[in-house]
């Protein structure tokens, strides 16, 4: 069953005519692709990370491998550790470090070879409609997984869109957040507080016609801080996440696409996702007030009224 599994994944990577196939011989340096197929023949002496693309390990990697939005399948050997973040991981060959696999699952052959330790986290999207199905039932938990898609999808184009209307104001936030993490989540707590206080006052006025008004700015309010406090932390965690992968971003798409797929692939993850998420919320309240509060000092004063003309004497 070993051999037969192997030479159908092996098939498979042959089978990639598109995908960029690394030759046979030692390549030093860091492998870094986006959105492409990666068939490795020969031998790495580096970290591998691929964002959106699928990775074959045919003969020897000596570093890190990170794949995000693909799946990675390693025939030869990995020094390690290797991640893969919503993708599949398969081996049937060996693994001398740590494994560890969200949004995905870890096949293996009978003669794989993993000496570290593997974590999985929502083991795939199917066994988890599975799970949320013993609760609320088969549509239920496919409306979710389609609604939680949906999400990820709007996200994803709406942090696109921040990038392209206020890219210097990102980066400058994204920075800001970088360095005092902690202050922006005191701030996020204190805005998200006030954001509770007054939706309850208007929804209590709304009774009274009074509050209607009101709670529609305050919904377009939090939408708008929302939208702008997301961005800059899908910023902020996507080059985090580069950095870690080696990668050096010549524009804010590509880390701003890591960390909204990343952020929004682990909201799939029940309960923790949640937290995960409102960790980020904090983070983006937090960050949209200080901006905001930086904006107001900096505001040119009015200029002063010109002095009166002395009077003329008769």
């Amino acid at each position: 069953m070993s051999a037969f599994q192997r030479a159908q994944w092996l098939a498979e990577a042959e089978s990639l005519t598109h995908a960029e196939i690394i030759g046979k011989g030692m390549v030093a340096g860091t492998i870094s692709r986006m959105g492409a197929d990666v068939v490795a023949k020969g031998d790495i002496d580096g970290p591998v990370s691929l964002v959106s693309g699928n990775l074959f390990v045919l003969g020897r990697v000596n570093g890190p491998i990170s794949v995000i939005g693909g799946g990675a399948t390693i025939l030869g050997s990995a020094l390690g550790p290797v991640s893969v973040i919503g993708g599949n991981l398969r081996v049937a060959g060996r693994i001398d470090g740590d494994v560890s696999v969200v949004g995905g699952r870890i096949e293996r052959t009978d003669d794989a070879v993993i000496k570290g330790t593997t974590s999985t986290v929502g083991s795939s999207l199917a066994g988890l409609g599975r799970g949320l199905g013993k609760f609320g039932g088969r549509k239920s938990a496919v409306g979710w997984l389609w609604w939680r898609g949906l999400m990820m999808v709007w996200w994803i184009g709406a942090s696109a869109l921040a990038v392209l209307i206020m890219p210097r104001e990102l980066e400058s936030a994204a920075a800001q957040l970088g360095r005092e993490p902690l202050r922006t989540a005191a701030f996020g707590l204190l805005l998200t507080v006030v954001i509770v206080f007054l939706a309850v006052i208007s929804v209590v006025l709304c009774f009274f016609l009074v509050g209607i008004p009101i709670l529609g700015l305050l919904i377009l309010a939090g939408l708008r801080i929302t939208w702008f406090g997301l961005s800059v932390v899908f910023l902020w965690f996507g080059r985090l996440l580069c950095e870690r992968m080696g990668r050096r971003a010549s524009s804010e798409f590509l880390p701003m696409f890591a960390g909204a797929f990343l952020l929004s692939l682990l909201r799939f993850i029940p309960f923790g996702g949640f937290l995960i998420w409102f960790a980020a919320n904090l983070l983006g309240s937090g960050i949209t007030l200080m901006v905001l509060a930086q904006r107001r000092k900096q505001a040119p004063l009015p200029p002063a009224a010109p002095p009166l003309p002395p009077p003329v004497s008769a």
